[in-house]
């Protein structure tokens, strides 16, 4: 009769709401993750244009090992990772990660599917998001690579000259790699 007729509809209805709630949680999520990445890159580019040069004016040098020289800085790439890395050990429930297919630090580069994937469809897309839910550590999890472009001659200079670089033919605007916020 009726009553399952009734809870056909309900279970339907029910399912329908779940769908809807979940898109905009993941809409939500998203927009949050776009706004990280705004907000990290915009620390970087003001630290590249701002403060490197009054660096280099004052006779001081860049590198990823200014902790054992003295009047070295971070490089504007290595102010990212150790913010990244900061980030992620707070308790803000996300985290941020620098990477590249062609990293001037190994450990900076490409290490799963979802990457490898991400960086397929940027090379297409660059000015899109690439975006995936997967399972990780048993926590379903929002994953958001955004281009990382070479936005001024220091950058480029920076990784084309750098002897560590696996690639050394970039220009400005060129995907040099990318910043992923991964969201519990």
């Amino acid at each position: 009769g009726v009553l399952p007729v009734i809870v056909m509809a309900s279970l339907g209805a029910a399912y329908v709401e779940h769908v809807r709630n979940e898109a905009g949680l993941r809409d939500k999520l998203t927009a949050q993750a776009r706004n990280l990445a705004a907000q990290i890159m915009t620390d970087r580019q003001y630290y590249a244009t701002t403060v490197v040069p009054r660096i280099s004016g004052l006779g001081g040098t860049l590198g990823s090992d200014y902790a054992d020289v003295h009047g070295r800085f971070p490089l504007p790439a290595t102010f990212v990772r150790e913010t990244s890395e900061a980030i992620a050990q707070s308790e803000h429930g996300y985290s941020t990660r620098l990477i590249s297919p062609w990293p001037i630090n190994r450990a900076q580069g490409v290490r799963d599917a979802f990457q490898i994937e991400g960086f397929s469809y940027l090379a297409q897309h660059p000015d899109e998001p690439f975006i995936r839910t997967e399972r990780i550590d048993g926590r379903e999890t929002l994953r958001v690579l955004m281009a990382d472009r070479a936005f001024s001659q220091s950058c480029v200079d920076c990784h084309n000259r750098n002897a560590d670089s696996p690639r050394r033919d970039f220009q400005i605007g060129d995907v040099i790699g990318g910043l992923e916020i991964s969201v519990p």
